[in-house]
């Protein structure tokens, strides 16, 4: 599976409680399979791996299921998310660019629109006028 657009991966931390989950997936909910992605299909292909699209309609049942009317809806919903509780724990937007993998900050300066008190911090000093 892909975690960043480029198709690279990214060594990440987790928590004891999301590899917890992860492994108990592993031993217990996963189908068996050959295939190395961790997330696969239960029925129809079973074992085969996810795609992205697979994902985003998970993502969009799930908000559909608690009631929850997004702005924005699909998997990028989950790299919004990420990256918006990235900034509002301090996160720069390099490091925020570099872990998913974009080359330009251009790219994740959309990120940047919710954070206000970032904003500012990096906000020019307007220029006197002069008359």
């Amino acid at each position: 599976m892909r975690a960043r657009k480029t198709g690279h991966g990214a060594l990440l931390p987790l928590t004891v409680q999301v590899g917890m989950a992860l492994a108990d997936y592993l031993r217990h909910g996963r189908p068996d399979t050959q295939t190395r992605q961790v997330f696969v299909l239960h029925w129809l292909r079973t074992g085969a791996p996810i795609s992205g699209s697979i994902a985003g309609r998970a993502v969009d049942n799930a908000l559909r299921h608690a009631g929850i009317d997004a702005p924005m809806r699909g998997a990028n919903l989950l790299r919004h998310s990420l990256a918006t509780g990235l900034l509002e724990r301090g996160a720069s937007l390099p490091e925020i660019a570099d872990l998913f993998g974009h080359s330009s900050l251009a790219t994740t300066r959309i990120y940047a629109s919710v954070d206000i008190t970032a904003l500012r911090e990096v906000a020019l000093p307007w220029p006197e006028a002069t008359s």
